[in-house]
């Protein structure tokens, strides 16, 4: 078992810098890549009903959430590194594209957690982790339980630009890469000789832009630590709330 756990939670790879980077851009991906090591080695292996999740089941549904959403982030940035490193620019627009809409993700649960516990309401903040746990676009089970009906990951991407300005756009680029357009084929990897009318393919066009798009959206990876740490406190405050309003009598 332990050997098991061992190949499920390896290290990410880390991103190596190489030319189609700035020299300046040296400490931005040793921040980066120290944070997604720090977030591999703060996942969870197990969250059982016991201690501050024995005094509260909501407490114990944020931790699976949250825990599950570090294990993606951690394994996006591991994708991303991968990509990068083997010179796989789609494969790495890809991953850091996600790498975004998780961590936007990420900052909606901690700023609505915020809220809710500030508010003592843990009505609404069950039914949000429900929500997030469960989130579900499959018809059939939003009709049984229409509270798992996945929200639309901008709501979460709209939140986060309003904080950092420009995440937004940097997003709508990446999609346009993401998605088979012609940012995403044609335009990525040939251009027009206008004198005879060929087309040249290359492995890639505008290398040292599209490097820079890869880095900006890897780097946010940090933001994501930063607001995974502050889930992790609030949910064992929640736990004191819960509690305190309705008392586990033997532990």
């Amino acid at each position: 078992m332990t050997e098991e756990i061992e190949q499920v939670l390896r290290d990410p790879h880390p991103l190596v810098w190489d030319a189609r980077l700035r020299a300046a851009d040296l400490d931005i991906v040793a921040e980066t890549n120290a944070a997604a090591l720090r977030l591999s080695d703060g996942r969870a292996i197990a969250i059982n009903a016991a201690g501050p999740y024995l005094k509260s089941k909501i407490a114990w549904k944020l931790a699976v959430y949250s825990h599950g959403l570090q294990h993606r982030l951690v394994n996006l940035a591991d994708g991303t590194a991968i990509c990068w490193n083997a010179q796989n620019t789609l494969g790495a627009f890809l991953n850091a594209r996600a790498l975004i809409e998780t961590v936007a993700v990420v900052c909606h649960f901690e700023e609505t957690l915020s809220r809710d516990l500030r508010n003592h309401d843990l009505t609404a903040i069950n039914a949000f982790v429900d929500n997030g746990t469960f989130a579900t676009r499959d018809p059939e089970l939003i009709a049984f339980s229409p509270g798992i009906e996945a929200r639309n990951v901008l709501t979460s991407i709209n939140k986060l630009d309003k904080g950092l300005p420009g995440v937004r756009a940097h997003y709508d680029r990446l999609s346009e890469r993401c998605h088979p357009n012609a940012m995403g084929h044609v335009r990525m990897y040939s251009e027009l000789n206008r004198e005879d009318t060929s087309v040249n393919f290359r492995g890639e066009l505008h290398s040292e832009a599209n490097a820079a798009a890869v880095l900006s959206a890897y780097a946010i990876l940090v933001l994501g630590e930063s607001r995974l740490q502050s889930l992790h406190d609030l949910t064992l405050q929640v736990s004191d709330l819960q509690h305190l309003l309705d008392p586990v009598l033997s532990e």
